[in-house]
This record gives structure tokens, C-alpha cells and sequence, in this order.
């Protein structure tokens, strides 16, 4: 059984986890992208399973690159993009980048 679209609170712990990441990866901060999935699960994610969580992560790195196409992105960090994302997550990933500028660009 396929299980429902990400709600928009979802879509913002996934997208503040995506850009965690992301500004860990590009301040060489070592960080566990496992552990930060499992923390992000028990804030409010539970009912997504890892394989979900990564493969948003995907279309957070393709969200990303499509509003900014000079951006950095999770892509050269593990997480290649998947460009079949919801809108929602994109609304979500513009405002939130919109907030962190600062990581936006090299």
C-alpha cells in the first residue's frame, strides 16, 4: 500500500534535515547521515521508513538544483537527484533556502 503525500509539516523536518546536512557537508563538520535520519524519525517522521526519508532527500537535492541552479547540493554528497518531487517539497525547499543563502552557492 502506497502511503499518503508528505504533509507540509513533513516536508519542513525533511527539508531542515536536507540543509543540516548540507552545511555540515560544506563546513567539513563530520556528521551521520544515519543517525540524523533516526533523530529526524522520532521528531515527527515515524511513520516514514528510512528508504523514504533518503529517497526525499533525492528530491530535495532536485528541488534544490532546479531553484538554484548554481547550487551546491546534497547531490555531491550522497544523495543524486530525483527530479518526480512533489510540489509541495519544492515550495518548501525555495523558502527554506531562501532563509539559509549563506549555503547556497560556493
Amino acid at each position: 500500500m502506497k502511503n499518503k503525500a508528505w504533509s507540509t509539516e513533513e516536508n519542513g523536518i525533511l527539508v531542515a534535515l536536507y540543509f543540516t546536512m548540507l552545511e555540515n557537508a560544506l563546513e567539513n563538520r563530520p556528521y551521520n547521515k544515519a543517525a540524523m535520519i533516526r533523530a529526524v524519525q522520532a521528531e515527527g517522521l515515524g511513520a516514514r521508513s528510512r528508504s523514504s526519508i533518503e529517497a526525499k532527500l533525492m528530491n530535495c537535492s532536485a528541488a534544490h538544483a532546479d531553484l538554484h541552479p548554481n547550487a551546491i547540493t546534497m547531490a555531491d554528497y550522497g544523495y543524486k537527484y530525483a527530479p518526480n518531487y512533489q510540489k509541495a517539497l519544492r515550495e518548501c525547499v525555495a523558502a527554506f533556502s531562501y532563509q539559509v543563502d549563506h549555503i547556497q552557492y560556493a
